[in-house]
């Protein structure tokens, strides 16, 4: 299977590289958040899969994160390489009932979570396929991702239920990946 990485595009933007002006918006696949750093590139942190539309998904993303359901690092340790932890978000079993904390803090984050959102380039791996296959390539270059030496491995979170082995049945699948050397570390060939 061969798959373009495409992008980078901006979720806040008035230019032509807004995200929901693209012709892609309207397709599925697999989608990378990623921020530029100015010493190295760009480094992935997040990797998702959608079978809804890019523009669907990354809206839904977008809310998340200005509602408090997100976590919120710090936009300034971020484009440094490090992650400062300012919001733990509310999609924890154990962060349920933390929603008046939330609006206790919101004059204090909103400012925060503006800088935050905008901070963000997002990358598009377009895949018309089953739920089942998209996840499994999705795993594969989070795994892949989250095995690169600090700092390309040290801005995704180890919590994300991402798949962990094929079912018995399946066969991998040799994915190559063009246009993949934008991200640092992502990969050209994954089997998922």
């Amino acid at each position: 299977m061969q798959l373009e990485l495409i992008g980078p595009f901006k979720i806040c933007s008035a230019h032509e590289g807004n995200f929901f002006n693209l012709p892609n918006a309207s397709k599925r696949g697999i989608y990378i958040y990623a921020i530029h750093l100015a010493n190295m590139g760009y480094l992935a942190t997040y990797v998702g899969e959608t079978g809804a539309s890019y523009s669907k998904r990354i809206k839904e993303h977008t809310v998340n994160t200005l509602s408090g359901y997100e976590r919120i690092y710090d936009p300034d340790a971020l484009q440094a390489g490090k992650k400062i932890l300012l919001w733990d978000g509310l999609w924890k079993s154990n962060r349920q009932n933390c929603f008046g904390e939330f609006i206790e803090r919101h004059n204090e984050l909103a400012p925060i979570i503006s800088q935050y959102v905008r901070l963000f380039d997002i990358f598009l791996l377009p895949l018309d396929s089953t739920a089942r296959v998209r996840r499994r390539i999705e795993s594969s270059i989070a795994r892949h991702l989250m095995c690169q030496p600090t700092p390309i491995s040290g801005l995704i979170d180890s919590d994300i239920r991402y798949l962990k082995k094929l079912k018995d049945e399946e066969s991998p699948i040799n994915v190559k990946i063009s246009g993949s050397s934008v991200i640092c570390g992502f990969p050209l060939n994954i089997l998922a």
